[in-house]
């Protein structure tokens, strides 16, 4: 683990923590985000709780309330979107197609809102090396 040890004795049950400084992108070994977690929701009991995944965020000495609590399947539609907006290079509008989201029956069209400025355009790179790892693993399950 790292120099700071993962804080058990929050409500977010871990299951996996992954140590995290050494691998956050552009911020990599100096970030204060510590690790990543897949664990059992803080925000639900009993047999209905799901997994959800977290970012552990330690910016001084204590652990911040700005670490992210989220169900798998946001963190899925939110790199289901990001790849949607990757694809190309900041369109001004993205088209997200059909059943792309759970329950979205027609297409909806998203503009930008904002001009896109040198280090999007930086990030977008490194972004889409991410991705062909995610594709190439998602590539290997013979489930999917």
């Amino acid at each position: 683990m790292l120099n700071s040890p993962p804080p058990t004795h929050l409500k977010h049950r871990c299951l996996y923590l992954l140590p995290y400084e050494g691998f956050d992108g552009r911020y990599s070994n100096h970030t204060d985000c510590k690790y990543l977690g897949v664990g059992i929701a803080q925000y639900r009991e009993g047999e209905d709780t799901p997994v959800s995944v977290k970012s552990w965020r330690k910016p001084e000495h204590k652990w911040s309330r700005q670490s992210e609590e989220l169900p798998t399947h946001r963190n899925i539609d939110m790199t289901i979107l990001q790849t949607l907006v990757m694809r190309h290079n900041w369109p001004d509008t993205v088209a997200v197609p059909a059943k792309k989201f759970l329950y979205q029956s027609g297409e909806i069209v998203l503009r930008r809102l904002e001009p896109v400025n040198s280090q999007c355009r930086q990030e977008r790179e490194a972004t889409l090396e991410r991705l062909k790892v995610l594709k190439a693993l998602l590539n290997t399950m013979s489930n999917i």
